[in-house]
């Protein structure tokens, strides 16, 4: 959870941030901006106590950006969060990481991580997996086509196209599924489709299936045990 200082329940938000402005040093002045950028500028008035935990944890933030850092850290700023509070935080967290501010964002909710980080470090057991850009991590397991026909009779022809156009292909159910590699999975997935019409296959499904950032991280893990 976010690291935040102890807040006194009977003060409202704003009384809250000045006390810690004047123990910090920190010009009042700035209440009023970090409120805003926070989303609490119309709760400023409001008790601590009678603050939401997703408002408690906004108001952390508030008082970490009163001395204007250059660097932000926070350690699972979703956590304990509804879904409605988890989709503001990471609106939040890309608000405030524009500019000059750089923002760390540790967290075990990968799924999170990358909707809104672009630079990635990656640590298993204590060694670094992966220190670069969110895509560079993401590329490093490439794409899939997944379709299927409308009659599961197909399902053997639309392989058959497939490797006719060069492409190593495997069966999961009732779908066809083929690995695109360096090509642009847009533009397979178009010829596929061409290929199964010229044909007269119907196509019930036809997706392009990306890597997740948690799926390439359990990916790189099982590769280190190995």
């Amino acid at each position: 959870m976010i690291e935040a200082p102890s807040f006194w329940p009977g003060l409202t938000g704003v009384q809250n941030l000045r006390a810690l402005a004047v123990l910090g040093g920190h010009d009042e002045s700035r209440i009023p901006e970090v409120l805003a950028l926070v989303g609490l500028d119309t709760r400023g008035a409001d008790r601590f106590g009678e603050y939401s935990f997703g408002m408690k944890q906004r108001l952390g933030i508030a008082a970490a950006l009163l001395g204007d850092p250059a660097l932000l850290v926070l350690d699972e700023p979703t956590n304990g969060l509804d879904p409605a509070g988890i989709n503001e935080m990471r609106d939040f967290i890309r608000s405030i990481g524009d500019g000059k501010r750089t923002v760390l964002v540790s967290s075990h909710i990968l799924s999170e991580l990358e909707q809104v980080c672009d630079w990635l470090i990656v640590i298993d057991r204590g060694s670094l997996v992966y220190q670069g850009p969110t895509q560079g991590f993401l590329g490093r397991a490439g794409a899939v086509v997944a379709l299927a026909p409308e009659h599961l009779a197909d399902l053997d022809r639309l392989a058959e196209l497939a490797r006719a156009d060069g492409h190593e292909v495997h069966s999961e159910a009732d779908e066809l599924i083929v690995p695109v590699g360096e090509d642009d999975p847009r533009t397979v997935a178009l010829a596929l489709n061409k290929a199964a019409i010229a044909e007269d296959i119907v196509l019930a499904e036809l997706h392009v299936r990306r890597p997740s950032l948690e799926s390439n991280y359990l990916a790189v893990v099982e590769e280190r045990q190995r």
